[in-house]
Formats: structure tokens, C-alpha cells, sequence
């Protein structure tokens, strides 16, 4: 995508095109999410709600949009990676659970997932940073999904073809292409001026990426929520115009409260005093007579209205947001009855089945992940093991009690599951499942030795309980 025929370098017409529709395309789509997510909702007040709410008409919203999306995320949770070695800590887990821990990895997953359901797509790129440990160590630094774009093969949504990563500092904007075999790195000085390289510490431009003197891949991962045609979809996206209504309803529920709290007053033939009855507790008005002779003026107050039918329409909707976004009502509203047993997984039967379809996605991305870090750190010269295939090990999002998930762990172990599986399936890290499995070992050894000095003794007389 460079143009170098007259000796210096410059980013071609065809690419900048596609740069500036690409990042004109979804800017607007990711804004409008996040901001439903934050509750930013567009709510329009009257002058009376102002007064009593005494908050910004964008800060005011019944907000299902965020209980939608951490009602899915609470529960993506994975626990380790497993490269099929008969449930022991390879070599290659070993390495990668340090980059994990490296990079915080408990926290950087709820912030890819959340950002993944929240705007459609999330991004992680792999890098070199000589800040971890005394040698250095690989980075996998995740980045708003509003920075980065990417181009897949027409033919193929999975193939990426390029990634590209821009931002501005100031009047400055930088611009970094990553390409299968290179990375282009670019600067524009002021707002429309021409894109020139930019060199770091003197390194070769543009950067090679190449392992094993063949393409080293792009470093940069794209996670998709509910991937379609190269792009995730938001989970916000289908329940706006719901959520609208949630927020007029809820409005249109507190007026009628006020109302019926001070009840409007009426009068006929009779004129009311200049400016606004002062309601209150205690209060006295004094009226004056306006009917003809023979007649008697009147004067009354309107009947309460029931908001009955507005809390009923108002349940309906959270009903509709849960039956669209295949969201439990009982996760995102409080219900008279909450389920259990049979009636819970039935109800979360939906979410369940969506929870795995976004784990087979996600899972692949962190799979690439991990493989990228791996790279990374084979071209950075650090002392990667050589790499098997691996697959990410998700905590189960059933719901369950404890003994329940100790019953279900004690069968699998009479099944024959290795019990490092179990282990992860507990919970614990790869960090933890390495220490117990050392500590284990030791108490076999330990036990083994034992036994072995006990036979002896027999064999020789000795008491065989003394100072063992």
C-alpha cells in the first residue's frame, strides 16, 4: 500500500480512501453505543421533571442497555488453555500463563469481552516491551475499537489482509499499518498535511515482521461479537428503540405520580386567584364567585389516574428487551418469583446457548492471541517454547450451587479426567495449577518413600511406627 517509485516513501490514493471510509463508517455506531451503554440516552424532560430530578436530561434513563450486556459478560470468563498434553503443565502453558500473569489477564478479559459486547468489536495487539522483567517481555495491549480498523478478504471474513491503528496527540496524527510480513509506521504533522514515515530509535523502515525469514502474521486480533461479514454486532444494537420506550414510559409514569400527588384543581363559574395555587399541606385558597344569579359556582379537584396500566406496559417492555436479547428477565428486573432448579434452566436455556456461541468466538481470538504473543516473542528472541496447538478453557456459566459443581467434578474424575483439568475448571490459574501439581508430586514422592522405609523395617524387625 506505499508508493516508493520516486524514492520516497508515501501512502497511496487508494489506501487513504479506504482509510477514511473505514474510519468514517462506524465512528458514529461506536459513539452511539458506548453512550447508550453509559446511560446517555437522549431522555427528553419537561421543566417540572428538570426541577424535581435536578439531573441533565442525558443522565436520566431506566438503563437495560448495560444489565443486557454484563448479564452475557459476568459469565465469559476463561480460566487457562489446554495443548492437549494429557492434563500435565506443558512447557508451552508454562510460558504462556507468564505472559499472562505478565499482562494481567483476569482484567484484561473483562475489558475485551465488555468492550466486544458493547461496540460490536475489540482489538488486541501484540508487542515487544522491554519493561516486562529484566529481559523484556511481550505485551498484549487492548485497544478502543474506535482506534483500529481492519481488512478482511472479500472472499474470506476470517482472512485479514491489513490492520490499521490511528490516533491524534494534539494537532499530530499517527498512523501504524500492520501487514502480514512488515509494519508501516506513519505521521501527519498538522490537520491535512502529507503522511510521512516515522522512524523509531532508528529501526528499519518499514519494520520487518518475519519469523523464520517467512511472514510472521499480524499482530493485532480482532474480537467479534455476534461476527457477520468481517464485523461484530453490538448487543446494544437491536434494543435502542426499546429502550427508547422504557425511558418514555418511565417518564410518563413519574407525571403521573406528580399529578396525582398534588391533584390539579378546577373551578367553574369562579374565578381563580391571580398566579399559581400554592399546594401544600395547610394551604388556603380564596376564590370569587363568577355565576349568574340563580347559579353556584363550583369548585373541584380531578380524580387521581391509576398508573397501573403504565407499570404494566412498562414490565411488558423488560419482557420484550429480555425475549429480543435472549436475557432472563430475572437477571435485569426484579420479578415476583425468582427461579429455581428446572424452572432456572429453562429460563437461562436461551442465554446459555448464546454464552457458548460467544466463547466459541471469543475462544478462537484469544487462541490467536496467544499465538501472536508466542511470535512476538520468537522474533524478540526470548525463550518460547515451540508452539502446539491450544484450545481456551472457559469457566462454566451454568447456573449451579457448590455442591452441585463438586458432584459434577467428582464424576468427571471418576471418568478419568485428569484432575489439572479439574483444577481449572475450578478455577484456579495456571500459575496455581502448576504449584499444586508440584506440591502433589512432592507428597507422592514423599509418601512413596515412606512406604519403601516401612518394608524395610519389617523386613529387618524394626517397630515400624518409630520416627517415621
Amino acid at each position: 500500500m506505499t508508493d516508493i517509485a520516486d524514492g520516497s516513501p508515501a501512502l497511496d490514493s487508494d489506501f487513504l480512501a479506504w482509510m477514511n471510509t473505514a474510519y468514517g463508517s462506524r465512528a458514529n455506531e461506536y459513539t452511539d453505543h458506548r453512550d447508550y451503554y453509559d446511560g446517555k440516552q437522549g431522555v427528553k424532560l419537561s421543566d417540572r421533571m428538570k426541577l424535581v430530578l435536578r439531573v441533565p436530561e442525558n443522565e436520566f434513563s431506566a438503563n437495560f442497555c448495560a444489565s443486557v450486556v454484563h448479564a452475557m459478560t459476568d459469565r465469559l470468563k476463561i480460566t487457562g488453555f489446554d495443548d492437549g498434553s494429557g492434563g500435565d503443565a506443558s512447557e508451552l502453558l508454562g510460558w504462556l500463563s507468564g505472559v499472562m500473569d505478565a499482562n494481567r489477564f483476569d482484567g484484561l478479559q473483562v475489558g475485551v469481552h465488555e468492550s466486544a459486547a458493547i461496540l460490536g468489536d475489540s482489538y488486541v495487539i501484540g508487542e515487544f516491551d522491554d519493561s516486562l522483567g529484566a529481559d523484556g517481555g511481550v505485551r498484549l495491549a487492548h485497544n478502543d475499537a474506535s482506534l483500529i480498523r481492519v481488512q478482511y478478504d472479500p472472499n474470506d471474513s476470517n482472512a485479514m489482509l491489513w490492520a490499521a491503528k490511528r490516533w491524534t496527540v494534539g494537532a499530530i496524527t499517527y498512523l501504524t499499518v500492520y501487514y502480514p510480513d512488515r509494519i508501516e509506521r506513519w505521521v501527519s504533522r498538522s490537520a491535512g498535511a502529507a503522511w510521512e514515515p516515522r522512524i523509531i530509535d532508528d529501526q528499519e523502515w518499514p519494520t520487518p515482521w518475519l519469523l523464520d525469514g517467512q511472514p510472521a502474521g499480524i499482530p493485532v486480533v480482532h474480537f467479534r461479537n455476534r461476527a457477520r461479514y468481517g464485523l461484530g454486532t453490538s448487543e446494544i444494537a437491536g434494543i435502542k428503540g426499546l429502550q427508547n420506550n422504557v425511558n418514555k414510559t418511565l417518564v410518563d409514569l413519574m407525571s403521573v405520580l406528580d399529578t396525582n400527588a398534588f391533584a390539579p384543581v378546577y373551578t367553574v363559574d369562579i374565578a381563580k386567584p391571580r398566579g399559581s395555587l400554592n399546594v401544600h399541606p395547610g394551604a388556603v385558597w380564596q376564590f370569587r364567585s363568577t355565576a349568574a344569579e340563580g347559579r353556584q359556582g363550583t369548585v373541584g379537584t380531578l380524580p387521581p389516574v391509576d398508573p397501573g396500566g403504565i407499570l404494566a406496559s412498562f414490565d411488558k417492555l423488560v419482557e420484550i428487551i429480555g425475549a429480543v436479547t435472549s436475557t432472563p428477565t430475572h437477571l435485569i428486573w426484579k420479578t415476583d418469583q425468582f427461579p429455581s432448579g428446572e424452572a432456572l434452566k429453562t429460563a437461562e436455556a436461551p442465554l446459555l446457548a448464546k454464552i457458548e456461541n460467544r466463547q466459541t468466538l471469543l475462544g478462537n481470538a484469544w487462541e490467536q492471541a496467544m499465538r501472536v504473543a508466542w511470535t512476538v516473542g520468537r522474533i524478540a528472541g526470548l525463550s518460547a517454547p515451540d508452539w502446539s496447538e491450544i484450545n481456551a478453557v472457559w469457566h462454566d456459566p451454568s447456573p449451579r450451587s457448590e455442591s452441585q459443581h463438586l458432584a459434577s467434578l467428582e464424576a468427571k474424575e471418576r471418568l478419568g479426567v485428569p484432575r489439572t483439568q479439574l483444577w481449572r475448571e475450578m478455577g484456579y490459574s495456571e500459575d496455581q495449577v502448576s504449584s499444586m501439581l508440584v506440591a502433589q508430586e512432592a507428597e507422592q514422592a514423599r509418601e512413596s518413600n515412606l512406604g519403601a522405609e516401612i518394608l524395610r523395617r519389617a523386613a529387618e524387625g524394626q517397630d515400624t511406627l518409630a520416627t517415621l
